[in-house]
């Protein structure tokens, strides 16, 4: 498929995308819905969003029985993810591989879900409503695993051949380090890598989305590090766990040479000069570095880097991931508005749970 058809099989998604981008919820939805006092309130002035449309209006208005915050979690992950496949069925033919393995992300996210619970010994009743996907054949695979009783015996069984490979390499540093964190990264490696190696074979239509991508690999990355570094790990067995692709960051040797606090200043004098900045204020605020603060920095450097996707030619595969990384970040924020309401969090509380742009 040539490049000057390109544009003209985007357009059409285009229209779409954009449409559906300019529905979400702004600072005002936000402000309205964190000064209701009670969740009926809440219920109500989503009814006029695209979250009415999910039953969950109905079902926090009804409340004949206390809704769980498992029940919010289930009914709004069913949602979003339906959402973002019926989008996928809207880009040209050119990128539906792309978008089959990207939407695998929702089965290796419920496949997390599995391994930090039975890493914390946790009962299947207790983190099955979080264990979620689309695919029944994959949902299938999902509950067989959740009935094995340790990691081992679930790795062996996983299907995707790759990524058990790479988990079971990762088994000997989990058993050393005593934290699932090393196998969610395994399961990053091989996710990543997958749709970094696919967009990459669309040729400049999806250079967009290959920018956010390997944004968030780099910051991925730089996080596994600072996170290995706290932990005590050898320089050998943090590069061996690090997704192997480089966008901006250059060399990976500066940062694995590095103490945590001159990783920031690396990343100061690197392309990520802005991410940097945004690191040191909470540092010069009085907040310790620790990895909380930058996964909340990293957050809003990437829902930055989405918004930017789309100004000027938008006919690429970058406002699908660009939509994607906003449309999440609803979705988290609308969940912890209900959840903050029902669990009695003040205003303020509320608001530190959640990313505006």
């Amino acid at each position: 498929m040539s490049f000057i058809k390109d544009p003209i099989n985007y357009a059409y998604f285009n229209v779409k995308v954009v449409a559906k981008k300019a529905k979400l919820l702004q600072f005002g939805d936000y402000d309205r819905l964190i000064k209701t006092s009670n969740v009926e309130e809440i219920a109500r002035n989503l009814s006029n969003t695209t979250y009415g449309e999910i039953g969950l209006t109905q079902k926090l208005i009804e409340q004949k029985e206390p809704i769980t915050s498992q029940e919010i979690d289930g009914l709004m992950t069913d949602d979003f993810q339906k959402h973002i496949i019926d989008l996928t069925k809207h880009l040209p033919r050119i990128a539906q591989k792309f978008a089959y393995k990207f939407c695998k992300k929702f089965y290796y996210d419920s496949l997390k879900v599995i391994i930090r619970s039975k890493h914390l010994n946790l009962e299947k009743k207790e983190f099955k409503s979080y264990v979620r996907s689309p695919n029944i054949e994959e949902m299938d695979t999902l509950n067989r695993l959740m009935d094995y009783n340790n990691l081992t015996q679930i790795i062996d069984v996983i299907p995707e051949w790759k990524i058990r490979k790479i988990l079971l390499e990762a088994i000997p540093i989990y058993e050393q380090t005593n934290t699932s964190t090393v196998l969610e990264q395994a399961i990053n490696i091989g996710y990543y890598s997958e749709i970094w190696k696919e967009a990459a074979s669309l040729g400049v239509q999806a250079l967009p989305a290959l920018r956010l991508i390997g944004t968030e690999i780099d910051l991925i990355n730089i996080e596994t590090i600072l996170r290995s570094k706290l932990m005590g790990m050898e320089r050998e067995s943090i590069q061996r766990w690090l997704i192997p692709i480089k966008y901006r960051i250059g060399s990976f040797d500066l940062y694995l040479s590095a103490k945590p606090l001159d990783i920031i200043n690396i990343l100061y004098n690197s392309n990520y000069r802005d991410f940097a900045n945004r690191v040191q204020e909470i540092i010069e605020s009085g907040d310790e570095l620790n990895l909380s603060l930058y996964e909340q920095a990293m957050k809003q450097y990437v829902i930055h880097q989405a918004i930017k996707a789309f100004r000027g030619i938008t006919f690429n595969l970058g406002t699908f991931y660009a939509y994607f990384i906003l449309k999440r970040v609803e979705f988290e924020n609308v969940r912890a508005i209900i959840i903050g309401k029902i669990s009695n969090l003040s205003q303020d509380a509320i608001k530190d749970m959640i990313q505006i742009w």
